[in-house]
């Protein structure tokens, strides 16, 4: 790279590369992003509406075609440090509390992560799917994994899953959270998108991207007490 010898001297004599720029500008601008997503959060839906009807349509289609079949991807993540219930429990927190900002926090692309105040099994969520072009409006319903279909993986003690549906109530997609300790008390999940079949295989790798991201900064908030 022709910038990697980058650097930026301080009078104090402070010397910062190109990786320290790199993380610095990483972390101002997710702070830039949290302030003015913050400022539009409750308005986002209105926003946000023709790109949202876009990818409605699409998403739908998606189901059409694919006739009840369904494609999968996983990735599994070990949170040193963290055991599986320390992670869960804030997890769960976090969702009992209805704190959308620590939600919407994990992951640049959440625009929202709206808990239901009428039905804690129930999430609204505005976010780039599969890092998507476009954002996605999806209702996020906790379910029993026996109806999700997928082949659970026994090695996992616990779990939870998501049933994701349109604003037309129908279904699109799981995800599923699997979890265990290793033997070394470190928190080991296995993290599954379900999509239609007919949907483009670029959503399942850019969700597990999306999936590798926002656990990782959950586990950071969850094991340094932040958000």
């Amino acid at each position: 790279m022709k910038n990697d010898k980058f650097e930026s001297r301080y009078f104090s004599g402070t010397i910062l590369n190109n990786e320290d720029v790199i993380a610095m500008d990483l972390e101002r601008s997710h702070k830039a992003l949290k302030f003015i997503k913050s400022k539009f959060h409750h308005y986002v839906k209105d926003f946000l509406k023709d790109e949202i009807a876009i990818t409605t349509q699409q998403s739908e289609k998606y189901v059409e075609d694919s006739e009840r079949k369904w494609k999968f991807g996983y990735t599994k993540i070990t949170m040193p440090f963290l055991t599986y219930q320390e992670y869960r429990s804030w997890f769960m927190n976090k969702l009992a509390n209805k704190d959308e900002i620590a939600l919407q926090d994990g992951h640049p692309d959440h625009y929202l992560n709206a808990v239901s105040e009428s039905n804690p099994k129930l999430v609204e969520i505005i976010e780039n799917l599969g890092e998507d072009e476009l954002p996605w409006f999806l209702i996020g319903e906790f379910v029993d994994s026996d109806i999700v279909p997928f082949e659970r993986d026994q090695t996992y003690p616990t779990d939870f899953c998501l049933r994701i549906k349109s604003l037309n109530n129908i279904v699109l997609g799981y995800a599923t959270h699997e979890f265990k300790n290793d033997k070394y008390g470190n928190c080991n999940m296995k993290l599954t998108v379900i999509l239609p079949e007919k949907a483009p295989d670029y959503l399942i790798t850019g969700h597990l991207n999306h999936f590798t991201i926002e656990f990782r900064n959950w586990y950071l908030a969850a094991l340094n007490g932040n958000f």
